[in-house]
């Protein structure tokens, strides 16, 4: 599958003047088991994507990058009886970073905020897994959900604040 997901023109007297284009190909092999009580299901994706940048204003600036990823899915159902289910997810995949994160040069539209990123950065990835028991009970029309998540990203991409004077010269970035 080939998809051309995202066009992106802007052209302003007070932004960046700049075209940004995304070609994604993606493919997934999916495992199915549903038993009488389970079902059991597994889905891995292959994935490729694509970016074009062209910034025109106020520099000239052109990167091209391909990103490569493998993401998986398990899902896991149990039902003990008509009125109590166990469910267990767990997911895995790479995320990109945004231009503006791996800009080296530095975004100085607005000289009260100015904002860099960093061109090694690398790609996050994403584990996420929950658990849950639910049970019904049917005499008096109510129910209790047990639920619990856990989420850890690797490699995670936070913003770093620095406070400068007007003076303050900034020889990595060569301003």
């Amino acid at each position: 599958r080939v998809e051309n997901v995202l066009t992106k023109t802007t052209d302003s007297i007070n932004s960046r003047d700049y075209f940004v284009s995304y070609q994604m190909k993606s493919g997934s092999i999916n495992l199915d088991y549903i038993g009488s009580k389970t079902h059991f299901k597994t889905i891995i994706t292959l994935g490729e994507t694509t970016r074009k940048h062209v910034e025109y204003f106020p520099i000239d600036y052109q990167i091209e990058e391909h990103f490569q990823n493998i993401g998986y899915r398990i899902m896991y159902q149990h039902r003990y009886s008509p009125s109590s289910m166990l469910k267990f997810n767990y997911s895995s995949g790479k995320t990109m970073p945004t231009i503006d994160q791996l800009r080296q040069s530095i975004n100085d539209l607005n000289p009260l905020f100015l904002q860099a990123g960093n061109p090694n950065l690398r790609r996050p990835r994403k584990h996420s897994a929950d658990f849950s028991f639910n049970h019904l009970f049917v005499a008096n029309s109510s129910s209790i959900e047990l639920l619990m998540n856990y989420q850890l990203i690797k490699n995670y991409i936070a913003m770093n604040s620095h406070f400068f004077t007007e003076a303050t010269y900034l020889p990595e970035y060569r301003y």
